[in-house]
């Protein structure tokens, strides 16, 4: 099995270490955890003892409680290679008011936690102004000085590792893993991308909301983002979202009480073409009107769509660009 690490100076390790002893059991592993799948695939685990507690519903995925834990014991160990590499991060992403106990909001109810989730939201949008609201619609929000809240960008991608140039360890792309059928492989590498992404949030150098999994089918051969997907079988993606979803956001050590990293399943729906000229025409995913039977279209396209929120339930979604018109055409679908 081979293993990635960060070293001390920063640079991605590899190192191939056998996964049984002579006894034929696991070797010990330090901050790591071998777990046994049910048709016998060993597959490493996440590290750590427990994550982060931590609100995540709409704005509040921000940087709104997102204290360190005492937890993740080996990832967040001041000497460990994780930290020396993430110690001179910017904290740019992170912020929470609420800890401030000079400022005003750690009296205002969107800071109390024993309140629900639409109490606290209603409140904050009540604070909110016209102005603050429509910018945050987008994706690179600007800052709420209201709420005392800094600009956030939502758009962070983590389909296989966390990205952005950040030294994280690098997955098999899905459509390679996709074909290994282990629900074991598809959920553990979830997790370990959630655990990073976590660890990379509480030292400032990332967000809480990551755009991945990638669930469309791999139906079309020229669509260059192929790698991106598990698979062109509804089932088998749908069965991906689920256990990756689930590795990512729900992490064992509170039983999944909490969200560690926020997934979001895209592109709903039928989203197979980026650009591409043909026959003197050309068409981006922004113009492109995918013409689908409504058989196929409840069939196939929506179902891994289905499974990520019904079983999976993802905490976020994303719509694609184009338009999915389904026959007769009468049945015109925007595609969110």
């Amino acid at each position: 099995m081979s293993r990635s690490w960060i070293d001390t100076q920063g640079g991605i390790k590899n190192e191939t270490k056998k996964t049984r002893g002579e006894d034929g059991t696991p070797p010990p592993q330090a901050g790591c955890s071998l777990e046994e799948s049910k048709d016998g695939a060993q597959i490493m685990g996440g590290m750590g003892e427990r994550t982060a507690r931590r609100h995540h519903t709409g704005i509040l995925r921000r940087g709104v409680l997102a204290t360190r834990p005492p937890g993740l014991k080996e990832f967040f160990r001041p000497s460990s290679p994780m930290m020396s590499v993430l110690a001179s991060a910017s904290t740019s992403w992170q912020n929470n008011p609420c800890v401030d106990t000079a400022a005003p909001y750690h009296k205002q109810p969107w800071c109390d936690a024993s309140l629900s989730i639409d109490e606290r939201i209603t409140d904050m949008l009540g604070r909110m102004s016209l102005d603050e609201k429509i910018p945050n619609l987008n994706t690179a929000g600007v800052e709420i000085k209201s709420l005392g809240l800094s600009a956030y960008n939502w758009w962070e991608e983590a389909s296989s590792g966390v990205s952005g140039g950040k030294q994280t360890t690098k997955f098999a792309y899905p459509i390679t893993t996709g074909m290994s059928f282990n629900r074991t492989l598809w959920r553990l590498t979830g997790r370990q991308i959630g655990h990073e992404a976590r660890a990379l949030m509480n030292a400032g150098q990332a967000g809480s909301s990551f755009w991945a999994p990638v669930i469309n089918l791999a139906r079309e051969p020229r669509w260059g983002r192929n790698i991106e997907v598990p698979g062109e079988d509804p089932y088998l993606v749908g069965e991906y979202a689920l256990a990756f979803v689930t590795g990512m956001e729900r992490a064992p050590e509170d039983g999944g009480a909490h969200i560690q990293a926020s997934a979001c399943c895209k592109h709903y729906a039928a989203n197979s073409m980026e650009h591409a000229t043909e026959g003197g025409q050309t068409h981006t995913r922004h113009d492109f009107s995918a013409t689908i039977s409504r058989r196929d279209l409840v069939d196939s396209y929506l179902l891994p769509f289905q499974a990520c929120v019904e079983k999976g339930k993802a905490s976020g979604r994303m719509c694609s660009a184009h338009v999915t018109t389904s026959r007769p055409p009468s049945s015109r679908l925007f595609a969110c």
